[in-house]
């Protein structure tokens, strides 16, 4: 099983060989996209962005989905995005809403991009509301290579995990 170490490793590797960080990033987006498609075809789809690459995930599988019923947010400011992957997906889209100024409840389906292998310590507050809200959600609930808070006390308890590379740890 893969960790967050594991998964830079890989990261860095693809580099050496050729593959990009926005190549990876697209052939994510890409098959987030087609799990989504074929799960929740016609359904409202909310997909939940944070400021990593496991975030940049979401952004492009959202771009793959234009012409689908989804809605990107994001949990925190655009500007708060660290990855410059991520902020070229995130300027492929019209702009996302902010996650705070939803309510879940007008969606049937929400997508999990907030935080991935790379976790230290435990979730922040607006982190920790996000993850109350998702867990409430009367809806379905996929998490993007793991789920939001997976290994600390507050974490998104998913119906699918959509992974890359290889099975995570848990």
């Amino acid at each position: 099983m893969m960790d967050h170490f594991d998964s830079k490793i890989l990261d860095i590797n693809s580099e050496v060989f050729g593959v990009t960080v926005d190549d990876l990033m697209d052939n994510a987006g890409a098959a987030l996209a087609d799990v989504v498609r074929d799960m929740y075809k016609g359904k409202k789809i909310l997909i939940v962005c944070g400021n990593g690459n496991n975030g940049g995930d979401g952004l492009a599988a959202a771009y793959h989905l234009s012409g689908e019923n989804v809605t990107v947010a994001l949990l925190s400011p655009p500007d708060r995005i660290r990855s410059e992957a991520s902020k070229l997906r995130l300027g492929m889209l019209i702009m996302p809403k902010q996650f705070s100024e939803l309510k879940v409840d007008d969606y049937d389906v929400i997508v999990d991009c907030v935080l991935g292998t790379g976790i230290r310590g435990e979730v922040y507050d607006d982190v920790a509301d996000y993850i109350f809200k998702v867990n409430t959600f009367v809806g379905a609930v996929i998490s993007v290579d793991v789920p939001t808070g997976f290994g600390t006390s507050k974490s998104i308890v998913p119906d699918a995990t959509v992974t890359f590379h290889d099975i995570k740890e848990g």
